[in-house]
């Protein structure tokens, strides 16, 4: 038997990153050069998705949506997988946020997409 010290992987140079990005004309674009984390307030429809400057190989980050208490249209590129249970209904009441979770292993070119959770 190992012992547990010997199945510890290390991360070198990580930090967590927010930026701000906002809803304009219906389109966000999330640029990975300058965080992992995004922080956007829903307060307009949001019909395009960019996301920039992935990294070659594996990458992945955290979207958290705050709701201004409307319904907003919020339309995911074809890139966006949700997997069997699709895409989530998102919180329109109050100023509740929501935190999805997405994850690549092929330059983006797919994402893989959860949520974290809802209604915060």
């Amino acid at each position: 038997m190992r012992p547990l010290g010997a199945f510890r992987s290390f991360l070198y140079g990580y930090a967590e990153r927010v930026a701000t990005p906002a809803i304009s004309g219906g389109a966000l674009t999330l640029d990975l050069s300058k965080a992992n984390v995004f922080a956007v307030a829903r307060n307009g429809d949001m019909t395009t998705l960019t996301i920039s400057n992935v990294p070659i190989g594996a990458a992945s980050f955290t979207l958290r949506l705050t709701t201004d208490g409307a319904v907003h249209a919020w339309t995911w590129p074809a890139s966006v997988n949700w997997g069997s249970l699709g895409e989530p209904v998102l919180s329109t009441s109050g100023t509740q946020r929501d935190w999805i979770s997405f994850v690549s292993i092929n330059g983006g070119t797919t994402w893989d997409a959860f949520v974290s959770g809802l209604s915060f």
